[in-house]
């Protein structure tokens, strides 16, 4: 029995600055949103490394609000709305 390719793409283990990307936040937002109960699937890989679940981080980000204002674009979402410049915005 062979391991689907999707379900392996989706539990697999991501470090800090994609779990960053992703999600945008800042680290210190990550660690305070975990520090809050809102664990984000934090595995301790040893002493000093640690890692995040995939699934369990996209799972948060669909969570969110924001996140249904959200359009699948390749592998990452985007807004579905564009940003205002700063020259629109004076």
């Amino acid at each position: 029995m062979g391991v689907n390719k999707m379900s392996a793409a989706y539990n697999r283990l991501i470090r800090l600055p994609e779990v960053l990307y992703l999600t945008g936040l800042s680290r210190s937002a990550l660690y305070r949103h975990e520090a809050a109960g809102n664990s984000l699937g934090r595995v301790k890989l040893g002493p000093r490394a640690a890692a995040w679940k995939l699934d369990e981080v996209q799972n948060w980000i669909e969570s969110r609000p924001y996140a249904a204002a959200r359009v699948e674009v390749g592998a990452h979402a985007v807004p579905t709305t564009p940003r205002r410049s700063r020259e629109s915005a004076e």
